[in-house]
């Protein structure tokens, strides 16, 4: 192949003229050349040029140089060499960090290079070679200088180039470096000078020539170099003899002497023998002017190397996109990293160049060189001379000639060098080494040179000196690697080298086929889909798509995973492509990196496609036919119960503060209809297992709405889904049906005359927002689109006011309605979340609906909880989701959610891996375009798929290497074939690097792609296509290419500039039209050839860019792609970093995206803290704004249940304001004093100090007052009213599972340009705020003065302020504490009262978290009728809010009530659902309550079905908890689940696992840690206490009297504790409850047990209604025979237990009264 044809297709072709100007500057193209070559070329030069233009007057044509005719020019000079001492140490240890070593190395030396350049140029000296680290350069006059024999002439060289050693030694003998974790910190120079004879040698071929200094004086550097330490500079004696002329000698500083050479040290005190010359007679003080152009450039540009050429073109094409200067200085900092392969040549004999063959011999040298090198496509470096010989330093791989396989091509070429020099010299030798290096320009405006720096250059050199290279080749390990199948190589051990601690391996390269061939290119069609293999997804997929089509059975939920290449993007088309084959409609969405923290991004196209459907598709009889795919009816089986219309009950429910009447219907199935279940067979299930009908507890709920300015309205739920199984089903149906306000409105037609589709409708809105149509009225266009939407949804069925709700996701800020407005934060993404669901099931109802979510690695965490309840709630829906490993996952909740979706019983999880042999062969035809190819050699498909394991992405680029190799041929039979049948094609492929192909292939794109590559790269995997454009556009020369006006054009340009299928196109979207590169390993391919600098100034740029885009309304969705690139850019830009990292960090904590403001708000910590202790910047931030951060955080924290790092940022946020928390018991205790002396100044308003002396009657009424007629929210109001005729309606929602109830209300301080702080704001507000968090963390702990602390302080501070919601939580919160902490009811009645008329029901967290505080405070008090009514409210606003722990909360109290008060059978659905729900969420605690609610009613009502599972699967969550979160466990979990486990085995097994004497002794010791908020642990007791009836009534003989003993005192402590807990009434009951079973384990007489029980049934409330029954079933069965307490007792027992449902209890009672008749 010719060396020419890549090369002139850069330069000749669609390249920039050579004498073009640089864009953006004054830098031209040829005003540069000349600084890469020396003054002496240039002179060589200058005077070809003026022998060609008298041959050219002449009749002779031909040009004195072509070709190049070898000469030697003789002459003296005073040569030196300064070279980098530590070098080699320096490189060898950044080459273990890989490429980011190599960038690091390139440029320290770069800047080390260029000061030592600087200072050489300003001595007049003329640099000839740039040897790595080192540098050679001279002062010499040519032998027809007639001044050439003049020995003080001569000397004056030799003292010039001492005094700018010397100068070197003074400012750069030591250059300080601060490379981290790097033990190199000090490089240091070392010189030598030699003098005499030298000779300017030129050589050269083929259009290479190359120029090198020889002779004495270059012979004596290498022996004196080796003298000189470091920092010191060495005189050979040659150079000595002439120096002496002109200087006194003994006037001089040495430093040593030795025969060779001296050390010269000084020149301060040196006195000159001859006076100095005139600058008339010594003209090499001035500098040499640049001429610019001319025939003498064509001459330059022969002496350097062509990847100079490129690369200096290039980086003139790309200096305006990096900012640079107009300035050679500017331009030379622009550094790339690419792996080469380096060859260093050494010819021994060419270093006597006194004998006459010597220059024949340089010249075949370099003819021999320079043609291997053409045929192979590599590039010579630079031909050295010294007395151990020629050094030849060349490379494969730099641009535009890298390839995908450089270390091959370099063994071939140093294989075929090595077979010339055979026949010529005696003694050579060949180092061929692979790695990283850095290319970059070092010097300044005057001279210039690409160096080109790396670990693996040296190694070369140390392989090429080994004795084993002798005429030979030795290669290192990893060039070995990358061609063992290329070669035969002889593995030759282990050597040790300079500048490596440990010894390398060495091989040498012993046979190979040289190959030599014309490229021919072939284009990898990128837009062709290619899905070859894959038969285990296609199945999946087919059989999805058939239970879609069928409604047979639910369609799978198909999740697919792979790593980059290996064709998941095809497959996702292969899924759009099938839909359409099965008449299905799919919606798609992808998500992208840039856009993971905006909320349901990936459903924007997904919402836009489906209301396009639906706005497309025809309704009649209230059935949905998308246009031109329907579903046949009777195709269609519904899995969801019919509901006849005669069943449907009518509820007036009026109010007299409302002005209009809401209707709420309640729909319930025919009592003949079953409902199929689709996980049927499995234990648990929620449906009634005796007559598998749907229970009359669980309704749905379809409302009329009606308007209202009153409160936060609540959307209907759609259609119920199919029931799930209580231990499988991950994702529960919903709890509560609460009902809706809906405004009504009349839709306007557009008066437009053409009505435009919605989707038409959407294109021309976005085309006018992207600035592309400048005619059509922004206004009209949204309010048309607007119009469109609100018909769609009345087209579904839903009211057209809902439309804004879209807001969330859609760009088109459509008109809020009031009722719409009032919603903020997780209620307003609750309703779009049941709108979308709604909408998406009444389309799949009659249509086969497809989801597709392709890229979901980077989905948000909003969207991840909504796939996952689309994936539940929407049955009937096939949901596809396509995504790269977990490992890919940034955040651990999206992670989360990703296990959960896996763990569904719907998931088919498929990871797709490489292809098989088989599929390898087809995807080789197939990607073999434009030949009949039928077949492949087995060769071929091994050896490619030895390669690339499969990856077809591999595989397609391996295809075109190939192809392009040329070595290929087809037979008659259409099989593909080597070219000599049977070649062995591994001497035939390229590499097995897929870095190295992509580079290679990059190399070869036009390079004004190339630049738009780089800036896509930077943007990310996906980009906008006028983001790019707007850093190219103004470019000279990209304009022309790239059309930003005209976009087909434009893109089909950008198509066929991409010839190896890079990028692929987007339809264009809202924003306008995106690219997404194809793999993430191209795109990280081609941004890391970009070194740190380059890298970071694009980020800069791309910052700036977006910084001035940024406002108010896109501030969600470009405030992070902001701050991603800020943190990209150097140091300069920390203070921007900084700001907008608090930004993001704010950002995040607004939308409860918990984890990720963590992580954000710690970065931000910290990098202050390190700078105020680095740099002493005290004041970069006031105290007030770092203690918002700190809130914040704890917040975040508090929101996680990181309890104890909550606390630590909130006490450290209350120390910065200058509150800080008293933390001693002393200080604690004069805080609460001082707090409540304050809080006396205060009155809650109501009731006053009077209501201390209210009787019972009265504070009942202020109950009543709580629960019904305070100014609760309309929904409320509905709900007291509904819901007494609707008790058993328990269906809830999930939601996000976010602690609000406990949890602080996320306020901010400003709504300003500064997140978090704004100048002004009484920092009062920040510890109220902290202190409100505070006291719930404190409940939490356990700390009761810590909380009262707390909420003293944090209520006296809130009286300064409006009394909003933060004031009514306190109020709250200090009521509760009233009761629990003094049980003082009238104080805590009258503040929860207070609580209640001062929240404002805008904040509905805050508004459950004091329904909670009241509905256990009445709970605790015994007044659970009042109680449940609360915690039926709390259960609404839990729906209202999606907070799973506030509904965990209401569910497991209403379950607690309803099995006192009014039927176990409710409270066991209650406790199942709490269980589902629980489940879907997993969490722990909801379960555990809902299995042990369950068991324990199970029990009571002597209902044995599905007892087992139940006591099983306790059993199991019990155990699967570790023994450390066990112990940290709240005890109330311990005594219920011993109780409850002890009662069931009692029960069925009739034995105890374990005994009872240590079951009592475990439950006394966790009893003594129980407070007022471990509650449930008193309930748990009345399990022990049935053991305990159980005991004694069966097996109580069997026991020892110690044992007895034992349990007698344990059954005292335990009353005894009890009596401790008088805060919570049932205590109280439970306590005598004890005291009679303790009398009855003594054997004492039955009247004290009695009498016991007795007192309780005095003392109880009258809605301990259970409990009466079980007391009274305990009096009848102990009391005498024919006693009138036996009756009376057993008369009321029996009528209790029957209408509660506990059975168990009552056959007992029911069987003694009539075996005593």
């Amino acid at each position: 192949m010719e060396n020419s044809t890549i090369f002139k297709q850069n330069f000749a072709g669609s390249s920039i003229n050579f004498h073009q100007v640089a864009t953006g500057g004054s830098v031209q193209y040829d005003q540069v050349i000349p600084n890469f070559v020396c003054k002496h070329v240039r002179t060589f030069c200058d005077d070809i040029t003026k022998v060609s233009r008298i041959i050219k007057n002449s009749s002779d044509s031909k040009s004195p140089m072509d070709p190049m005719v070898p000469v030697a020019i003789e002459g003296f000079a005073a040569v030196v060499m300064v070279d980098v001492s530590g070098y080699s140490k320096l490189s060898a240890t950044l080459a273990e960090l890989g490429p980011v070593g190599a960038e690091i190395l390139g440029k320290t030396m770069k800047g080390y290079l260029d000061k030592i350049i600087h200072i050489i140029l300003l001595h007049g000296g003329d640099i000839y070679k740039f040897a790595g680290d080192a540098v050679v350069f001279y002062w010499k006059m040519e032998k027809t200088d007639p001044m050439f024999l003049d020995d003080n002439r001569r000397g004056e060289l030799v003292l010039k180039a001492s005094h700018c050693c010397l100068d070197l030694l003074t400012k750069l003998g030591t250059y300080d470096i601060n490379i981290q974790d790097c033990d190199t910190k000090v490089l240091r120079i070392h010189l030598g000078i030699g003098a005499g004879k030298i000779y300017d040698v030129h050589i050269g071929d083929l259009g290479r020539w190359e120029h090198f200094v020889a002779s004495d004086a270059v012979n004596q550097l290498a022996h004196v170099l080796d003298l000189a330490k470091a920092g010191e500079l060495a005189m050979s004696h040659q150079a000595l003899k002439w120096f002496s002329t002109v200087m006194d000698i003994g006037t001089v500083t040495i430093g040593n002497y030795d025969k060779r050479c001296i050390i010269l040290s000084g020149l301060e005190h040196a006195r000159r023998k001859v006076p100095p010359p005139t600058p008339t007679d010594f003209d090499d003080l001035l500098l040499w002017e640049i001429q610019v152009g001319g025939l003498n450039h064509e001459y330059y540009k022969r002496f350097i190397a062509h990847s100079a050429l490129f690369k200096l073109q290039a980086d003139l094409n790309q200096s305006r996109l990096f900012q640079l200067e107009s300035s050679l200085t500017e331009l030379m900092s622009l550094s790339e990293l690419r792996q080469v392969t380096t060859m260093f040549i050494r010819v021994g004999s060419l270093f006597n160049w006194e004998t006459a063959d010597v220059l024949v011999d340089a010249q075949a040298a370099m003819k021999i060189v320079q043609k291997a090198l053409n045929r192979f496509e590599g590039s010579l470096r630079q031909f050295h001379v010294d007395d151990k010989g020629a050094s030849i330093l060349s490379f494969f791989g730099l641009p535009p000639l890298a390839h995908e396989n450089d270390s091959v091509y370099g063994i071939k070429a140093a294989i075929e060098i090595m077979d010339g020099f055979k026949d010529l010299f005696d003694e050579f030798s060949i180092g061929l080494t692979t790695g990283v290096v850095s290319i970059g320009g070092v010097g300044n405006a005057i001279r210039t040179e690409y160096a080109v720096m790396g670990d693996s250059i040296n190694m070369a050199a140390r392989l090429m000196f080994l004795p084993d290279a002798q005429n030979s080749i030795l290669c290192d390990e990893t060039s070995y690697n990358l061609s063992e199948r290329e070669f035969v190589f002889e593995k030759l051990g282990e050597a040790k080298v300079k500048g490596k601690i440990r010894p390398i391996q060495i091989f040498r390269p012993k046979s190979i086929v040289p190959e030599s061939s014309k490229p021919n290119r072939a284009k990898v069609d990128g837009n062709e889909i290619v899905l070859l293999g894959r038969a285990k997804e296609k199945k999946a997929i087919h059989d999805a798509l058939n239970s879609l089509r069928s409604k047979v059975e639910i369609p799978k939920i198909i999740m697919t995973q792979s790593e980059g290449g290996q064709g998941l993007s095809s497959l996702v088309k292969f899924t759009q492509i099938e839909s359409l084959k099965y008449n299905c409609f799919s919606c798609m969405g992808s998500a992208v990196e840039t856009e993971r923290s905006t909320p349901y991004y990936v459903f924007r196209d997904i919402l836009c496609e489906l209301l396009s459907l639906i706005d497309e598709g025809n309704v009649v009889n209230n059935v949905l036919t998308l246009k031109g795919k329907s579903v046949s009816q009777t195709a269609v089986i519904s899995e969801y119960p019919t509901v006849s219309p005669s069943k449907v009950v009518i509820i007036q429910n009026s109010h007299p503060k409302l002005k209009i009447t809401d209707r709420i219907q309640i729909m319930l199935p025919k009592e003949h209809e079953k409902i199929p279940n689709p996980s049927e067979g499995k234990r648990f299930s929620l449906t009634d297992s005796s007559t598998n009908k749907t229970s009359i507890l669980t309704p749905q709920i379809h409302l009329n709405r009606a308007k209202s300015k009153n409160f936060l309205p609540i959307l209907k739920i759609g259609d119920k889904p199919p029931n799930s199984n209580y231990d499988d089903s991950p994702i529960t149906p919903p709890l509560s049906q609460i009902p809706v306000i809906e405004e009504s409105y009349t839709i306007v037609e557009s008066d437009t005359h053409e009505s435009l589709s919605f989707n038409k409708l959407r294109d021309k809105f976005m085309s006018v927002l992207s600035g592309n149509d400048a005619h059509t009225s922004m206004s009209t266009l949204a309010s048309e689109l607007e119009d469109r939407t609100r018909q769609i949804l009345q087209k579904v069925n839903e009211g057209a006011q809902l439309t804004s709700l879209f807001n969330l996701i859609l760009p088109f800020d459509f008109a809020e309605a009031e009722c719409i407005a009032q919603l903020q934060g997780k209620v307003r993404t609750k309703e779009l979340q049941e709108l979308v669901r709604r909408v998406i099931n009444y389309v799949a109802e009659t249509n086969a609906l497809v989801l597709i979510f392709h890229e979901a690695q980077w989905m948000d965490i909003s969207s991840w909880e909504f796939l996952c309840d689309i994936a539940h709630f929407c049955p009937k829906v096939m949901v596809c989701v396509f995504s790269r490993p977990m490992k890919y996952f940034e955040s651990e909740d999206t992670k989360s959610y990703l296990s959960k979706l896996k763990r569904s019983s719907r998931a088919v999880v498929f990871f797709m891996e490489g292809l098989n042999p088989a599929e390898t062969q087809e995807l080789i035809i197939h990607t073999w375009q434009g030949s009949s190819v039928r077949s492949v050699s087995p060769k071929i498909v091994e050896s490619i798929y030895k390669r690339t394991n499969g990856n077809p992405l591999f595989v397609k680029s391996l295809v075109v290497a190939l192809r392009e190799s040329g070595k290929w041929r087809v037979s008659d039979q259409g099989d593909l074939q080597t070219v000599d049948g049977d070649f062995d094609f591994e001497q035939v492929v390229l590499g097995n690097d897929l870095q190295s192909i992509i580079v290679a292939q990059f190399d070869r794109l036009d390079r004004y792609f190339q630049l738009f590559l780089k800036v896509a790269s930077v943007l990310g995997q996906r980009f906008l296509l006028e983001d790019v454009m707007y850093f190219l556009s103004d470019m000279t020369g990209f304009s022309e290419r790239f059309d930003r006006k005209n976009i087909s054009s434009l893109l089909k340009n950008i198509e066929q500039m991409d010839g190896y299928g890079y990028l692929q196109s987007m339809e264009s979207e809202q924003e306008g039209h995106f690219f997404n590169f194809k793999s993430a390993v191209v795109r990280k391919g081609i941004y890391s050839m970009m070194v740190k600098s380059q890298r970071q100034q694009l980020h800069l740029n791309i910052a700036l860019y977006y910084e001035k885009l940024l406002n108010d309304s896109n501030r969600h969705r470009l405030l992070v792609p902001l701050y991603e690139h800020f943190i990209e850019t150097d140091d300069r830009q920390n203070r921007k970093k900084l700001t907008y990292l608090e930004a993001v960090a704010h950002l995040y904590f607004e939308k409860h995206s918990m984890p990720d403001a963590i992580k954000h708000y710690v970065l931000l910590l910290n990098t202050v803290e390190l700078l105020v202790m680095v740099h002493g910047l005290a004041l970069l931030f006031k105290k007030l704004q770092i203690a918002a951060w700190h809130r914040e955080l704890g917040e975040a924290y508090f929101s996680r249940m990181d309890i104890d790092n909550a606390e630590l940022h909130l006490l450290q946020s209350l120390t910065l304001v200058g509150h800080p928390f008293p933390m001693s018991s002393l200080k604690l205790t004069f805080g609460i004093r001082r707090e409540r002396s304050l809080r006396s100044k205060y009155s809650v308003s109501g009731l006053g100090d009077s209501f201390k002396n209210l009787k019972r009657d009265q504070t009942e009424n202020i109950v009543n007052n709580l629960s019904v007629n305070s100014a609760i929210p309309l929904v409320e109001r509905m709900s007291l009213v509904g819901l007494e005729n609707i008790k058993n309606s328990i269906g809830v929602k999930s939601g996000f599972a976010l602690n609000i109830s406990s949890s602080p209300v996320l306020n901010t301080l400003s709504k300003s340009q500064n997140p978090i702080f704004e100048e002004g704001k009484d920092e009062l507000h920040i510890v109220r705020q902290i202190l409100l968090t505070l006291s719930q963390l404190y409940i939490m702990q356990e700390k009761p003065k810590h909380h009262k602390y707390s909420v003293m302080k944090g209520l006296n501070i809130s009286e300064k302020f409006q009394k909003d919601s933060i004031y009514a939580k306190f109020l709250a919160f200090a009521g509760s504490a009233f009761w629990t902490m003094e049980m003082r009811r009238s104080a805590a009645l009258r503040y929860l009262d207070a609580a209640d008329r001062h929240d404002r029901r805008s904040d509905p967290n805050a508004s459950a978290s004091i329904v909670s505080c009241q509905a256990q405070t009445l709970f605790l008090m015994g007044d659970w009728a009042s109680s449940y009514q609360r915690f039926e409210l709390l259960l609404q606003l839990g729906s209202i809010t999606g907070d799973f722990n506030v509904l965990s909360e209401a569910l497991r109290m209403r379950s607690l009530l309803n099995m006192h008060r009014t039927s176990l059978s409710v409270a066991i659905v209650i406790a199942k659902t709490l269980y589902t729900s629980s489940n879907q969420e997993e969490n722990w605690e909801g379960k555990f309550w809902g299995l042990f609610m369950t068991l324990s009613s199970k029990l009571a009502s002597d209902d044995s079905d599905q007892i087992d599972d139940v006591f099983a699967q306790l059993k199991y969550l019990w155990n699967s908890v570790s023994d450390l979160e066990l112990r940290k466990m709240n005890p109330s979990f311990h005594i219920c689940y011993l109780a409850v486990v002890a009662e069931a085995e009692s029960r069925m097994l009739k034995k105890l696992s374990t005994p009872l004497v240590f079951l009592m002794s475990e439950i006394e010791k966790f009893l003594v840690k129980v407070t007022a908020q471990n509650f449930m642990a008193i309930v748990g007791l009345l399990n022990l206490s049935n053991v305990l009836i159980e005991t004694i009534e069966s097996n109580l003989n069997s026991y020892q009297k110690t044992d007895l003993r034992k349990i007698f005192v344990t059954c005292k402590k335990i009353a005894k504790i009890l009596r401790n807990i008088q805060v919570c009434s049932l205590s109280l009951i439970v306590r005598y409850l004890f005291k009679g079973i303790r009398f009855l384990i003594k054997s004492e007489s039955k009247q004290h047990s009695l009498k016991q029980w007795k007192k309780a049934l005095i003392l109880m409330s009258p809605e301990f209604i259970f409990l009466r029954g079980y007391l009274n079933s305990l009096i009848a069965r102990y009391s005498p025979e024919n006693s009138l307490d036996r009756s009376i007792s057993g008369k009321e027992a029996l009528n209790i237990l029957q209408k509660i449902g506990a059975m168990h209890e009552f056959k007992k009672v029911k069987k003694l009264l009539l075996e005593k008749g």
